[in-house]
């Protein structure tokens, strides 16, 4: 009995085995497919390290992420843009992918008032309005069973 357990373990875990290994061979052969389609196509650099492609050229080639989160792409494309990305990279954490808005509305408060409207911008796209319906709620501050307005 314990010699067809043993037998029965060592197939399973040679087939899954097998599987993985097969696996990780497609994937890599399909990426490998794609990076050589993508550089024939023109979307990625020749030369260029992987993940790194060009600016789009449509809608269709806009990156994934831009997609996934719309509120921090519209904000980060503004507050990349060539007459505040300099001023305003100290104030984002890229790979958190958050702006430190308080720091930023400071420091603009100096500049000139076409970059405090590109600040002003930046933070209503990625802050957009709540609905009217819940303004109201936000708005109040709850005492025991009665809702007084903030204030």
């Amino acid at each position: 009995m314990w010699d067809l357990f043993l037998t029965v373990c060592t197939v399973v875990g040679m087939v899954t085995l097998y599987a993985v290994v097969l696996g990780a061979l497609l994937l890599w052969a399909i990426r490998t497919v794609k990076r050589r389609s993508a550089r024939s196509e023109g979307r990625i650099a020749p030369g260029a390290p992987a993940g790194v492609e060009r600016r789009a050229r449509s809608w269709d080639e806009l990156p994934e992420w831009v997609h996934q989160d719309r509120e921090w792409a519209s904000a980060i494309v503004i507050l990349g843009s060539p007459t505040l990305a300099e001023r305003t990279v100290d104030h984002i954490d890229f790979g958190g992918r958050a702006v430190d808005w308080a720091g930023l509305r400071r420091a603009a408060a100096s500049w000139p008032e076409e970059q405090r409207r590109l600040v002003d911008l930046a933070d209503g796209l990625a802050h957009p309005p709540l609905p009217v319906s819940d303004r109201a709620v936000v708005g109040m501050v709850a005492f025991g069973n009665n809702a007084q307005p903030a204030g």
